[in-house]
């Protein structure tokens, strides 16, 4: 019976590091004749505990922040019987994820707390390459051709936005979106190079909104690139924009 439970502890521990899981799911494992059924926490999730109507994130970030810890501790015991390229795909794998998942939705929090997310992608990339603290941040990035969260998370704002403007995702986010030359017929410059109209708010919470984000990050781009809005594939799209952002 120990081996047995041995074996669905392992089993449930790789699938809790391997998949990613919206929502707690249970995990059946068959030994004889015996099913054990056991429940698995998502990988990947947004914590639920948002204080609404504002979204303070302050929770989630703590959550990521946690979670984050873990994964930098099993690389960092594990990084001296692998090879630096398998160190290197094994954060991909296991932390970076966790910056990633619904950025677009959290990643308008304040400045504190997305400088406590930087100082766990530093220490990460600080473990992957030996280094200590006083090594510089920007020779990190360099050295893994990583860029800063903030930046990071622009580009995966700039996707969506590219998916919004070309009709692959859903009527909700693309009618958020609307081009300068729609509105009037003159032959300016941003009537010719596909810029989206920034709706205009007076607080703080109105310019954190995603609407505004992404019309204003879309147009920071280089004109070259939104002029060639419905000539490029997503794929094309995500090699240029990370260029020029």
């Amino acid at each position: 019976m120990k081996l047995l439970t041995k074996h669905v502890s392992l089993y449930c521990e790789l699938c809790h590091l391997t998949y990613v899981h919206l929502n707690s799911s249970k995990v059946t494992s068959k030994y004889e004749h015996t099913w054990i059924t056991k429940t698995v926490k998502p990988f990947l999730a947004i914590h639920p505990k948002i204080h609404l109507p504002f979204l303070n994130w302050s929770p989630h970030v703590d959550y990521l922040c946690k979670n984050i810890s873990k994964r930098i501790g099993i690389i960092r015991h594990v990084k001296y019987f692998l090879p630096h390229k398998t160190v290197v795909l094994l954060s991909n794998a296991l932390v970076m994820p966790h910056f990633d998942y619904g950025c677009t939705v959290w990643s308008n929090f304040s400045f504190e707390l997305q400088k406590r997310l930087q100082v766990f992608h530093n220490q990460l990339a600080r473990t992957i390459l030996y280094a200590d603290i006083r090594t510089p941040v920007n020779y990190l990035m360099n050295s893994l051709n990583w860029i800063k969260l903030n930046e990071r998370w622009d580009n995966q704002l700039l996707v969506l936005v590219f998916k919004c403007l070309r009709n692959l995702s859903p009527s909700y986010l693309s009618s958020q979106f609307d081009f300068v030359h729609n509105r009037h017929t003159h032959s300016t410059r941003n009537s010719t190079t596909n810029t989206l109209i920034v709706p205009k708010f007076y607080t703080n919470s109105g310019q954190r909104t995603f609407h505004v984000r992404a019309a204003n990050i879309w147009n920071r781009i280089s004109p070259q690139i939104r002029t060639e809005l419905y000539n490029m594939s997503l794929r094309q799209f995500k090699v240029k924009s990370k260029i020029t952002v």
